[in-house]
C-alpha cells in the first residue's frame, strides 16, 4: 500500500501516460542512406528507432553521391503535463525527462537530391 503513493510521488503524468520515449519513423528516396543522431549512426533508411522526447539535437540522412539532409524534429507542450495541476515535483519531474514536450511529428520521408558536379 505504501509503493502505491510512492510511485505517484516520484512519477507525474506525462512520464506515467506518455513515457519518456518515442518511435520515429525514417525513409527516404532513393533508400539505404545512412541515418545518424547527434552523429552516431543508428541504421540504414527505412528505419524505426526508439528516441527520447528530451532529444534536441539534429538528424542526418546521407549517401554517397547526394546531398546531406539535415533535420530537427518538431515539437510543442505536452497537455498530458497540465494534468500535474498544482504538483511542483510533477512539473519538475517532466521538464527534466523531457516529457513536458510531445513529437508534433513522427514520420519523416525525404527525397536525396544528388550531387551537382563542381
Amino acid at each position: 500500500m505504501f509503493y502505491i503513493p510512492l510511485f505517484f510521488i516520484l512519477y507525474n503524468c506525462s512520464t506515467i501516460l506518455s513515457g519518456t520515449k518515442s518511435f520515429i519513423f525514417i525513409d527516404s528516396k532513393p533508400n539505404n542512406a545512412e541515418v545518424r543522431i547527434s552523429g552516431l549512426p543508428i541504421g540504414n533508411t527505412p528505419v524505426r528507432y526508439r528516441l527520447e522526447k528530451s532529444f534536441d539535437g539534429v538528424i542526418t540522412i546521407e549517401k554517397n553521391g547526394y546531398q546531406k539532409k539535415y533535420f530537427r524534429i518538431p515539437k510543442s507542450f505536452n497537455m498530458i503535463s497540465v494534468l500535474n495541476t498544482i504538483f511542483v515535483y510533477a512539473w519538475v519531474i517532466d521538464i527534466a525527462t523531457g516529457t513536458i514536450k510531445k513529437f508534433d511529428q513522427k514520420v519523416f520521408g525525404f527525397n536525396l537530391e544528388k550531387k551537382r558536379d563542381e
